[in-house]
């Protein structure tokens, strides 16, 4: 063994031994909570597509092209978000695993971001899908 490497760990070897003997204060770092859950990748809007304008102001489909496993919510500037109830799984176009959720009465010329939300509390991540305009 190289001569470096040996006086190195008998010096670790030492200090280990100081500190388990109460010789001195073994000193932690602060423990940072981490977000482990993998973010699934945003579906894709099928209707209306992203960036629509003149979109009816409620009472239409959004179909997203794959299920997402959070919730979905549309978001406009100054206005509380709106969650969507759950999805019904569509046939509509030919994607197999497209979903359909029922969107409530909106507001008339108004811009809506299209979230997808996945966690919960502290983990809970905003995924941005897509966005639209009312007419």
């Amino acid at each position: 063994m190289q001569p470096l490497v040996l006086a190195l760990l008998l010096l670790c070897g030492a200090a280990f031994a100081a500190c388990s003997q109460g010789g001195g204060q073994v000193v932690r770092a602060p423990q940072t909570v981490v977000c482990s859950e993998l973010i699934p990748a945003p579906p894709a809007m099928l209707s209306p597509v992203n960036g629509a304008t003149g979109v009816p102001d409620g009472n239409f489909a959004l179909i997203l092209s794959d299920a997402f496993p959070g919730t979905i919510e549309l978001t406009a500037t100054g206005s509380a978000a709106v969650s969507l109830p759950s999805p019904a799984p569509t046939t509509s176009g030919s994607d197999a695993n497209a979903e359909s959720y029922a969107v409530p009465v909106l507001q008339a010329a108004t811009s809506y971001t299209v979230l997808g939300l996945f966690g919960s509390g502290s983990c809970q991540t905003q995924t941005p899908i897509g966005s639209f305009t009312t007419r």
